[in-house]
């Protein structure tokens, strides 16, 4: 209908979860359950945040909407990793804004975590046999999973011990595998690390490794220099998209999509632009 592939669960490669009681398909919303669980965290702590700017009641009552909508979707992406960093996308929250915040805003505060929270908990009651299956990390594709993942760190250490100093070329890792260390796996099988920080070490070198983390040196100097004279209602988005590419950063050591992926590359840079152009309101 929308023009976009058909997901089955029974098609070998779709993000599925598998148990006793068959093979269930994750959200896929148009991108897939990783990069679209890590666009519901953002999106979860843009939409909490529009709480503090509602004027009456119909707003907050639309807030509230959307926040349990979210986290449905943000449920059913299955994502451990997006899970972790709602959680400390909430946690950043209160602790950036708790102390600038008056009682009743405290208050509100509060509750409308306590909403989200119980939100959360209402839903993974609904489908406890999945999340119990994501968290347990027991069944037969969950283990695959954390195998593939150690294979393909593998696959970048081998191939950093003979390039750390020129790199193999940006998006040339799958090729680099394929030319130095395996010629006779399936195509299928030749995957990029699931850690953005290696990713880069392999394909730019050690000298681009250091040229992005100097850019996030210098991300963090501006937001602790920021802090120190904080205005709440001044830099009020400027705290929330600082949580935003925070959180980016967090979710980069176990993914590789804000480098691989078109959309993953536009969000990543978005939120960055996003944070630098209220960096200096």
């Amino acid at each position: 209908w929308l023009g976009l592939a058909a997901q089955l669960p029974a098609n070998p490669g779709v993000y599925v979860i598998e148990n006793v009681l068959g093979r269930f398909l994750r959200a896929y919303g148009s991108l897939h359950p990783i990069i679209l669980s890590y666009f519901l965290v953002i999106c979860l702590i843009i939409i909490f945040s529009l709480y503090w700017l509602a004027r009456n009641t119909k707003q907050r009552w639309f807030v509230f909407a959307g926040l349990y909508l979210i986290v449905l979707g943000l449920i059913l992406t299955f994502g451990r990793v997006a899970w972790l960093s709602a959680l400390l996308g909430l946690l950043f929250f209160w602790s950036m804004v708790w102390w600038q915040l008056t009682k009743v805003g405290r208050r509100r505060l509060f509750w409308i975590t306590s909403a989200v929270l119980f939100g959360a908990l209402v839903f993974a009651f609904i489908f406890q046999d999945l999340v119990t299956t994501r968290l347990a990390m027991s069944d037969r594709l969950e283990r695959v999973s954390i195998d593939e993942r150690a294979f393909y760190l593998q696959d970048a250490v081998n191939l950093t011990k003979e390039n750390w100093y020129q790199g193999v070329g940006v998006y040339n890792f799958t090729q680099a595998v394929q030319r130095d260390i395996s010629a006779t796996r399936e195509a299928w099988n030749y995957q990029p690390p699931n850690n953005l920080y290696i990713l880069i070490l392999v394909e730019t070198s050690i000298f681009g490794l250091i040229i992005f983390l100097g850019l996030l040196v210098e991300v963090f100097r501006q937001i602790f220099s920021k802090l120190k004279k904080l205005d709440l209602k001044k830099d009020f988005w400027f705290v929330i998209y600082t949580i935003c590419f925070l959180l980016l950063l967090i979710t980069a050591f176990f993914d590789h999509t804000y480098w691989t992926l078109q959309f993953g590359l536009l969000f990543f840079w978005l939120i960055f632009g996003l944070w630098a152009r209220n960096l200096k309101t």
